[in-house]
């Protein structure tokens, strides 16, 4: 014999079903509202296409303003200047004690955060008497216009043996335009006639200055 369900219990799974249908349209429609418009979403579309061109624009602007209400030796030195990059630097030791500390300076150093490198690099330095941490210490004092500071650092760079004798060579030249020593700037670009790059950045910074001076 057939059994069926009785009408009772098909009214109740009608009404289950429908419930439970009812239920995940508001879940929909509540995720609905959490999603952006149309009228948004041009919005946003719009915003970032105006900045993609404003943003370069006012940049350049900031620096035409800089180099302008400058002195002709921020001048100079700001039209070359780039911080070395730190790419060249053994970070990731996992057997050193200094690995934190070492990934710590360079986070520091590479975001802008020179006052803490400073610091961290010439502790570096005292445990390791590593002169790389020594250069870039320069760089990071040059760069906060701490000129004598940086000047200092690089001396240590006094043999042509040493991973950064170029690059120190070239800061320190820098470090002289910005100090406004013209002499002291030829000097070193004299020395570094094995560098094309170098002497061709600080050529540049020793024109401006002088054209300056006229």
């Amino acid at each position: 014999m057939e059994n069926f369900s009785s009408p009772k219990g098909q009214s109740m799974d009608k009404k289950a079903i429908y419930e439970k249908r009812e239920k995940i349209l508001d879940e929909l429609r509540a995720y609905e509202k959490t999603l952006p418009s149309m009228k948004t979403l041009r919005r946003r579309r719009r915003i970032r296409a105006i900045g993609l061109v404003v943003l370069p624009l006012l940049f350049s602007i900031g620096i035409v303003w800089l180099l302008m209400s400058s002195t002709p030796s921020e001048q100079a030195f700001i039209s070359v200047y780039e911080r070395y990059p730190s790419y060249g630097v053994e970070k990731s030791d996992p057997k050193s004690k200094l690995k934190a500390m070492k990934q710590e300076a360079f986070n520091h150093y590479e975001t802008g955060n020179l006052s803490l490198a400073i610091d961290e690099l010439q502790t570096l330095f005292e445990e390791t008497e590593d002169h790389q941490y020594l250069f870039y210490k320069g760089v990071a004092l040059l760069e906060e216009n701490r000129v004598e500071e940086a000047l200092q650092a690089f001396g240590a760079y006094n043999s042509k043996e040493r991973t950064f004798y170029l690059p120190a060579l070239y800061y320190t030249g820098l470090a002289h335009i910005r100090a406004d020593d013209i002499e002291q700037a030829r000097k070193v670009y004299d020395d570094l006639s094995t560098s094309r790059k170098y002497q061709a950045n600080l050529a540049t910074a020793l024109k401006i200055l002088e054209d300056q001076k006229e």
